[in-house]
This record gives structure tokens, C-alpha cells and sequence, in this order.
């Protein structure tokens, strides 16, 4: 009982920090820029990318303007842009970062491409 109450405070605290699910780390995204359909990591995965220098649109009827979710597991800021080809308005996401719910940003759906910086 004290182990399952334990387990549930560590979830919670992970989860009011900011700190990613497991779950979420084990689709392969480990040193990689991922996005997702859906909050909380759930949902088509659209974007699974390395750096690469350059701008880089989300391709494809599914994923601009589909992107809810993300972990930045690279060292590099990346920033996200509202329209094709790294125009319009954006939102830079540290290294290392997760946002499990973009529209907390205000760039819910939003994303149509990105660049390393």
C-alpha cells in the first residue's frame, strides 16, 4: 500500500514539474525532436528528427497544424513556426524541454515548421 502511495506521489510531482512520462521517452525519441497529434504525448507521432541545420517544414496533409505535444530531447533550442517555410509568428522550445500541451503557449495546432537554432 505505502509502495502504490509512494508511486502515485512520484507520478503527480513529475507531472507538476514538468517532467516527462516514461511512457513518452520509450517511442524512440531519446537525443530527438518529437512532436505529437495529441496532448500528453498521445496521438500520431508526426515529427521523430535529429539536428539538421536549415528550416524544415512538417510534411503532409497530417501533422502541420496537428502538433499538440513535444519533448526537445536534443541539446539545441528549437523553434516552431506557424506557417511553412519558418514564417509567421513562433515559439522556441529549450533543449531538453517537454510541453505536454501546447495550447498552455498559445500554439495549440499551430506548427507548420521548424528550425534548429
Amino acid at each position: 500500500m505505502l509502495r502504490s502511495a509512494v508511486a502515485v506521489l512520484a507520478v503527480v510531482g513529475a507531472m507538476l514539474t514538468g517532467v516527462a512520462p516514461a511512457s513518452a521517452a520509450q517511442v524512440g525519441c531519446d537525443g530527438k525532436l518529437c512532436m505529437w497529434e495529441d496532448e500528453w504525448y498521445q496521438g500520431s507521432l508526426y515529427v521523430q528528427a535529429s539536428v539538421e541545420a536549415g528550416c524544415r517544414d512538417i510534411n503532409g496533409w497530417n501533422g502541420d497544424n496537428e502538433i499538440s505535444s513535444l519533448h526537445n530531447q536534443t541539446g539545441r533550442v528549437v523553434r516552431l513556426f506557424a506557417d511553412d517555410n519558418c514564417q509567421g509568428r513562433s515559439l522556441y522550445v529549450c533543449g531538453r524541454w517537454y510541453h505536454p500541451d501546447l495550447d498552455e503557449q498559445d500554439f495549440d495546432n499551430e506548427a507548420e515548421s521548424y528550425r534548429f537554432e
